[in-house]
């Protein structure tokens, strides 16, 4: 006589990820590269919510579903480009709190100007500009600021633990907003990756004057 087999235990729903949750995930991200893309590409005033849903490949509900506007799910892509210049900045340094300074400033200057950073800023300046008559972007690029040099200062922080805070967020504070200063240069009229590398080296260039410590090599790809 046969021996019945035991069923096996069910999975655990808690190892499982959850489906709806990655959908929306993907859906959110979806509707705001499209908004993202198509008011660069032909302004926010003109565009229309069943276009994003279409490029999106979502339903006009679903869009409202995440976001209350356009600009809205443009600022939400913005941000995403913020985290991701956060994600891949490194820091390779020695954590001596006296080298922190040069340090930082020198590998925030080698960071900012590799290629695929200088292109995720260009993206966010020409969506900027195509949102500039909108009152909301004063509101979400301070916002957006606090944010940056917020997980900036984090990073910093865990690379130098005996660094006085203070002195981390100033460092990180200065750094960021004089790219965003020179970089703000360029906003108003076309501009290529070469024209952003150049603001950015004459702010660092700049600070190196005033007991900064950054050295720029022309050999950049």
């Amino acid at each position: 006589m046969s021996v019945p087999q035991t069923p096996p235990p069910p999975a655990d729903d808690g190892a499982r990820p959850d489906r709806r949750a990655l959908v929306r995930t993907q859906n959110r991200r979806a509707i705001a590269a499209a908004a993202a893309e198509l008011i660069r590409a032909k302004g926010a005033d003109q565009l229309r919510v069943d276009e994003i849903a279409e490029q999106a490949g979502v339903s006009r509900r679903t869009v409202f579903n995440h976001f209350s506007s356009i600009e809205e799910a443009a600022y939400a892509q913005l941000h995403d480009d913020f985290d991701s210049l956060i994600e891949g900045f490194r820091l390779e340094v020695g954590g001596r709190q006296e080298d922190m300074t040069a340090e930082v400033t020198q590998a925030f200057g080698d960071f900012i100007l590799e290629a695929e950073p200088l292109r995720i800023v260009q993206g966010i300046l020409e969506t900027a500009v195509q949102l500039g008559q909108h009152q909301s972007l004063d509101t979400w690029g301070w916002q957006a600021m606090e944010h940056i040099i917020g997980s900036f200062a984090e990073l910093v922080s865990e690379a130098y633990p005996e660094a006085d805070p203070v002195r981390v967020r100033i460092l990180c504070t200065v750094l960021v907003e004089s790219a965003a200063i020179a970089l703000e240069a360029c906003a108003e009229r076309p501009h290529s990756l070469e024209d952003l590398r150049a603001r950015v080296v004459d702010a660092l260039t700049f600070l190196s004057s005033s007991h900064f410590s950054f050295q720029h090599s022309s050999n950049r790809n």
